[in-house]
């Protein structure tokens, strides 16, 4: 397995495991990759949980990069003066970041962490 698949691998890890796997990872390794390891910042709960989407319900984190990319096509016709489903779009992409934040919920508290809601949607919104 690659280092970096490696370093995936923890940041899959519940919050509370990163420090002790990382340890560990970087005592197995030697040189530049163990000095790479050991630099490696602990996840904070919120890009934790947005990047749990990713891995583990990577149909709604999908689902949710699509709608962005069909609200910003739809923003940028409407405001080049172009006939656009601006309203439908707005609506699909609500329902896919409500959707994605939903799941980030899910999988943190499968993970006994409780991240803020409004802040998963900022951070969801942003991608």
């Amino acid at each position: 397995m690659s280092l970096d698949a490696r370093i995936d691998g923890l940041y899959k890890l519940p919050p509370d495991e990163f420090v002790l796997a990382r340890t560990a990872l970087a005592k197995s390794l030697t040189g530049e990759e163990a000095r790479r390891v050991k630099a490696l910042v602990k996840p904070t709960i919120v890009p934790w949980s947005v990047n749990q989407v990713y891995w583990h319900a990577r149909p709604v984190y999908d689902r949710l990069i699509k709608s962005g990319a069909t609200l910003r096509t739809a923003q940028i016709s409407a405001l080049g003066g172009r006939a656009a489903d601006l309203r439908g779009a707005a609506e699909a992409h609500g329902k896919a970041l409500a959707a994605a934040v939903t799941e980030a919920q899910r999988l943190a508290a499968s993970a006994g962490v409780n991240p803020n809601p409004d802040a998963l949607t900022r951070t969801l919104e942003a991608l």
